[in-house]
């Protein structure tokens, strides 16, 4: 997979492009994914000032962690990520990804063979809940067997 956004829009944009007071006049949610920052340049500080300003306005928040080590290591994509998930209301993830960048790992699951474990899935969530204080965790669960098998888990209220 290639991911080629250099000199796209996103990937230039400057942290005074953005008057996160007018963006967010009404809004009640933002959502974005750990591509963004993860193009570098000044979007890791953008999405930092974007989810302050969506908790000044109480606006809720939600990020699906998107894990692309093409785009970064999962040192400096965990060190990002750690600053801006305080921020965010809802984590959207699967168990690759709270791996990779957080070092949080599903026990009693096995992608490649197909065999899941719901109970790792909940400690998954209820780890990344613990750490950051989201209010509701997603949770992906994928199963490969000679194909993608899908589903989902939402931790929330313990």
């Amino acid at each position: 997979m290639i991911y080629d956004r250099a000199g796209s829009s996103i990937a230039l944009a400057k942290r005074e492009d953005f008057d996160w007071n007018a963006i967010f006049d009404g809004a009640d949610w933002f959502h974005f994914t750990g591509i963004t920052p993860a193009l570098g340049g000044e979007l890791p500080e953008i999405c930092l000032d974007a989810l302050k300003a969506c908790r000044a306005k109480d606006v809720k928040t939600s990020c699906d962690l998107n894990y692309r080590g093409k785009l970064w290591t999962r040192e400096k994509a965990g060190e990002v990520m750690d600053t801006l998930m305080p921020y965010v209301n809802v984590c959207i993830a699967n168990e690759e990804d709270a791996s990779d960048v957080f070092g949080i790992r599903a026990a009693g699951t096995d992608v490649q063979s197909g065999k899941l474990d719901q109970n790792g899935y909940i400690d998954v969530a209820k780890q990344l809940q613990q750490r950051f204080g989201f209010e509701k965790v997603a949770i992906t669960l994928r199963g490969s067997i000679s194909a993608n098998d899908w589903a989902g888990m939402l931790y929330a209220d313990g």
